[in-house]
């Protein structure tokens, strides 16, 4: 028996990506960031439901991440969010893979690549205006588009850049990378042009331009994470629980140990959380092992037993944003640390 099960529920996906359009301009289109596996909930999946529901692009980190949806059957305009190392030698590969490019060399051999195979790649020029991680500077943009204009076999598709704090509602400097971002926006005619991730489109409706990137947001209550219970332990007063005796019992009690720890993405950070058993919340004790965790039962009024379904993460339990307060976790690294655990796994 698996340690963990966990439960996509694409409806829900689906509800998300429909909500978040009703808020978007009727012009301004959606892509669906699908990067590493969809954020632990699951890529070729999630990328057809997105497909589903007619967003205009979908969102990568890497070739391996477009390949594996392309062998899948999954043949959609997919953005490359950074430039590879190696580009792709399979034509037939890139025919829907449109390339974020930033550097002159990665231009040149683009160019050089799609010349030999006489077709015309899609690129998107990514515009570094002050997260300083991928991008051209936005100082220097004006060389490289003289630069892609050279090149007749790249099309220059879209514009984008990204934002540092779109989830600070009042940042000035968000406000600062658009002004920026407008300035360049207004050098070049393309189809499009984006800035806007979740925190961008909650809070800054001048992000939107023609496109938004969609990652957190469309996976909120998505997936959910049951385990189950492994043993029902009587502790007496004064007998302290797991490692390094973090938790002592002040009077007797009963625990149950859950079939499941950080080896399945349950962090450690998460000790002062609480699970659902029966409808019951019960409160995690004690240092997280790596396959298991100890929970208080108090007296066991409810009487919880060996097997009984655990529920972790979830809608009707803990949510993924009360577990991100609990443990200081970017939602996005707990829903990526629970998806890695592929061989405990099970796709509802």
């Amino acid at each position: 028996m698996n340690r963990i099960t966990i439960k996509i529920n694409l409806d829900q996906y689906k509800a998300n990506l429909k909500r978040l359009a009703s808020s978007l301009p009727t012009e301004c289109g959606i892509m669906a960031i699908v990067k590493a596996d969809a954020y632990g909930h699951g890529a070729i999946d999630v990328a057809k439901a997105a497909i589903e529901e007619q967003v205009r692009y979908l969102g990568v980190a890497t070739l391996s991440e477009y390949n594996s949806l392309y062998q899948a059957g999954i043949d959609y305009p997919t953005l490359l969010l950074s430039e590879p190392v190696f580009i792709e030698t399979d034509t037939d590969l890139a025919k829907n893979l449109t390339y974020t490019v930033y550097t002159i060399d990665f231009i040149k051999r683009l160019q050089a690549f799609a010349s030999r195979s006489s077709n015309i790649i899609k690129i998107h020029l990514k515009v570094d205006t002050g997260m300083n991680r991928l991008g051209i500077h936005s100082r220097h943009t004006s060389e490289m588009l003289s630069f892609i204009q050279k090149c007749p076999h790249l099309y220059l598709e879209g514009l984008y850049t990204h934002l540092s704090q779109s989830e600070i509602s009042s940042s000035g400097f968000t406000q600062k990378q658009l002004k920026d971002f407008l300035k360049i926006r207004n050098l070049v005619e393309v189809p499009l042009i984006h800035s806007a991730n979740s925190g961008g489109i909650r809070y800054f409706p001048d992000s939107y331009f023609s496109m938004v990137r969609v990652g957190l947001d469309s996976y909120k209550n998505v997936m959910e994470v049951m385990s189950r219970v492994l043993l029902i332990k009587d502790i007496p007063a004064g007998e302290s629980v797991g490692y390094d005796a973090q938790f002592t019992a002040s009077v007797e009690i009963k625990i149950a140990i859950i079939s499941a720890g950080y080896a399945d993405g349950i962090s450690t950070l998460f000790r002062t959380g609480h699970v659902f058993i029966k409808g019951n919340r019960y409160p995690i004790i004690g240092k997280i092992c790596m396959d298991m965790f100890m929970v208080n039962l108090g007296n066991n009024d409810m009487k919880v037993s060996c097997g009984d379904e655990v529920t972790i993460l979830g809608r009707t339990s803990t949510t993924l944003e009360e577990w991100a307060d609990i443990s200081g976790l970017n939602p996005r690294e707990i829903t990526c640390l629970l998806g890695n655990g592929k061989r405990s796994q099970k796709r509802d």
